[in-house]
């Protein structure tokens, strides 16, 4: 439970393998992480040890367990939604050096491909490249998109609001079903199945992030001035 561990078994291989050199039990172990030493200890209590031929039995045994290199280490955000605020900004800064390095890169060996000074493995190599660069546009096509997404779906709540107080204030002698059924379905059926084709366009550069992505919103708004025009006129 958490840190502590019932019915612990810990099996030290021989190392030719196949075989144990040492299997100790023990009813009930506590995990211990030290950072410095970057070692795992297991603090074991009425402990019974088989090694070779020899069976012992102690009260207390702490056992380390040393850790892979790695462990532990941070790992890459591959994907934007994954990523925070700051991580977008310096990802696409990263992006966009490492994009204009394999533009150089690829200019370089397309040079010496049109001089006829090329090797037989730069043709392929130019290849590779090109597809590094269409992929790290990809990625600042991605992380462009989820921040205008982020805006969008936070503003979006703004929206509901606005279209809902008027359409509450008509329907405030009526049953709230029908208020509640009137603002939800076009929500589910218009706005986010609109946001969402704009969201994949941006992403396939198919449309640019601040003409497509915020234009759900734009168009709850106009509804909700719509709305309360004709409340300011009844």
């Amino acid at each position: 439970y958490g840190r502590v561990l019932q019915d612990v078994f810990i099996k030290k291989r021989n190392e030719k393998g196949g075989t144990f050199d040492m299997i100790m039990h023990a009813r009930e172990g506590i995990l211990r992480f030290e950072p410095a030493t970057r070692e795992l200890f297991v603090d074991m209590k009425q402990c019974d040890m088989l090694q070779g031929g020899a069976v012992g039995v102690m009260d207390e045994r702490t056992w380390p367990i040393a850790l892979p290199p790695d462990f532990c280490a941070a790992a890459a955000t591959l994907r934007a939604t994954d990523m925070m605020w700051d991580e977008l900004y310096e990802c696409e800064e990263k992006t966009i050096d490492e994009r204009e390095e394999l533009a150089k890169e690829i200019e370089r060996h397309q040079r010496q491909i049109d001089r006829g000074r090329a090797g037989a493995h730069f043709a392929e190599h130019v290849q590779h490249l090109t597809s590094e660069w269409r992929l790290r546009k990809s990625q600042l096509l991605a992380l462009d998109t989820e921040r205008h997404m982020r805006v969008a779906l936070a503003l979006g709540c703004f929206c509901f609001a606005l279209v809902g107080c008027p359409v509450g204030i008509w329907f405030c002698k009526s049953d709230y079903l029908s208020a509640f059924v009137i603002c939800f379905l076009p929500i589910i059926t218009i706005y986010y199945p609109a946001l969402f084709c704009m969201i994949n366009m941006a992403r396939n550069a198919k449309a640019s992030s601040w003409v497509t992505i915020h234009d759900a919103n734009l168009l709850l708004t106009l509804v909700a001035l719509y709305l309360f025009r004709r409340l300011a006129r009844n």
